[in-house]
This record gives structure tokens, sequence and C-alpha cells, in this order.
């Protein structure tokens, strides 16, 4: 099965995978909803609470809503090693 494995501390998509279904539980940071189509200086961000995807900029990943919820979840010290 066709899985969209997702950074789980940011929801930044990560690519496509297969995974054997039976083994999706043990799997985190995982789902079978496919990314929107995006463009160059887009990425897709999951959001595992409501289990879609939102396209963002990279300017809205850096100044905008990415930043206020890594802010909020503790983890603009990560967000912003992985950016430098």
């Amino acid at each position: 099965m066709k899985v969209y494995p997702f950074n789980i501390e940011t929801g930044l998509y990560a690519g496509e995978l297969f995974e054997d279904e039976t083994q999706l539980k043990y799997v985190e940071a995982v789902t079978t909803v496919a990314p929107p189509p995006y463009e160059k200086g887009q990425v897709p961000v999951f959001d595992s609470h409501a289990q879609s995807w939102k396209v963002l900029t990279h300017s809205e990943l850096t100044l905008g809503e990415m930043s206020g919820r890594l802010v909020q979840d503790g983890l603009t010290d990560h967000f912003t090693e992985k950016q430098s």
C-alpha cells in the first residue's frame, strides 16, 4: 500500500513509500492520505489532528503559520537547526 511519510514534529512531507497494510499500525508519521499537488517553492504539511494536508510556501514555513506552530509546540530550535 502506498503511504506518505511526514516529519512527526513539523508535519513536513517526506516522500512516498510502500508499506504492508498489516504493519501500518506499528509505523509512526505516515498517512494513506495523498498530499495535494504542489509547485516549486511550496511544501505539503500534514496536520495529524485533522488528518489532512495543507500546502504552504517557503515564506509561510519560515515566517508564518509553521513558525507559530513550532513555537506553540516548543520546536523552534529543531526547525531552525534543520533550516540552517
